[in-house]
């Protein structure tokens, strides 16, 4: 009789234990990917990486950052705790790489990042031959290069003589040399004015006259 009077006059019943569920807190998830990765190569050795850190952690804490190069599937760890985002990488040379660079908290690891622009990691030009002529020597050689190179230049070394070739080409001719003299040279790689790497010396070569059995360069 007392429930039905309650009901009837509109009073607000207290339910005990509400069949609602309580609101939780968010479940953790993966960070996001790491982001601004960046690979560059300042010798004929290694790749240095750098990034800039995941913008979510996915609500704990980001352990880890793991970068990883392709070709070759290497990897490199590094704690999230230090403000240095970056590793090295010991790689063939002669060889443009890219990097991704992954996130890891105690749920998982993110999504890979975008990969970074390619990066050589720059092989040493190889001098194949020098042949001497009438003051003068042609130098050819060998060289793995990228879409970034411009051209190669051949200088006398320990002097001012110098040539200039396009990326395409692969032999040079020093001119206005001394003939009898011995002469080395080496062969450099460049990006514009900029000398990236540059060859071990040559072998000795020694220009001379043209003999009357063999014709001149």
């Amino acid at each position: 009789m007392l429930r039905k009077l309650a009901v009837a006059c509109g009073a607000t019943a207290v339910v005990v234990g509400s069949l609602a569920p309580a609101v939780a807190d968010a479940v953790p998830t993966v960070p996001s990917p790491p982001v601004g990765v960046v690979a560059y190569s300042w010798d004929n050795i290694s790749l240095d990486v750098a990034w800039l850190p995941s913008e979510y952690d996915g609500g704990s804490l980001i352990l880890w950052y793991v970068a990883t190069v392709s070709p070759g599937g290497e990897t490199c760890r590094t704690q999230a705790l230090t403000n240095l985002m970056r590793c090295s990488f010991a790689l063939p040379a002669g060889q443009a790489y890219t990097v991704t660079v992954t996130a890891e908290n105690n749920v998982g690891v993110s999504r890979p990042s975008n990969p970074s622009e390619p990066a050589m990691v720059w092989a040493l030009p190889q001098v194949k031959s020098v042949k001497p002529g009438n003051r003068k020597v042609r130098v050819r050689w060998n060289a793995a290069i990228d879409d970034s190179v411009t051209g190669f230049s051949v200088s006398e070394i320990g002097g001012k003589r110098t040539c200039y070739v396009p990326a395409e080409k692969r032999a040079c001719v020093v001119w206005g040399l001394k003939n009898g003299r011995k002469y080395r040279f080496q062969v450099s790689v460049r990006i514009g004015r900029n000398v990236i790497v540059t060859s071990k010396p040559s072998r000795v070569a020694i220009p001379q006259r043209a003999t009357k059995r063999g014709g001149d360069l």
